[in-house]
C-alpha cells in the first residue's frame, strides 16, 4: 500500500478545524518509517469502512492479535506489516 490518498489529498481525521493528518501535529515525532505505517492505516480504513478516528483509538489499544497482547503503535518500527496484517484481519471481521 502506499501512503496518500487517489485524491492527491493527504488523510485527515476530523473537519477542517482539528483535521489530523500524516503532515499534522500527530505524527511531527514520528519516523518516516511510522509515518508510512499511518498513512497506510488510513488507506485501509477507508477500503473497510473504518472511520479514521476509531483507526487512532485502535492504534493505541492492546490488541489480542499481537501475542503479547501489546498496542499496534508499539509495532511501527519494529514489524509495520505486521501491524498491516493484524489491521487487515481485525477490521475485516465480519460476525
Amino acid at each position: 500500500m502506499s501512503g496518500g490518498s487517489a485524491s492527491g489529498k493527504e488523510p485527515t481525521v476530523g473537519g477542517e478545524r482539528h483535521a489530523l493528518s500524516a503532515g499534522s501535529r500527530l505524527d511531527e515525532s514520528m519516523s518516516d518509517k511510522q509515518r508510512g505505517v499511518l498513512e497506510d492505516l488510513l488507506e485501509l480504513a477507508r477500503g473497510s469502512g473504518w472511520d479514521p478516528a476509531d483507526v487512532l483509538l485502535w492504534m493505541f489499544a492492546p490488541s489480542t492479535y499481537f501475542v503479547d497482547e501489546s498496542r499496534p503503535v508499539d509495532h511501527f518500527d519494529t514489524d509495520p506489516d505486521l501491524v498491516l496484517d493484524v489491521a487487515r484481519r481485525a477490521w475485516g471481521v465480519e460476525w
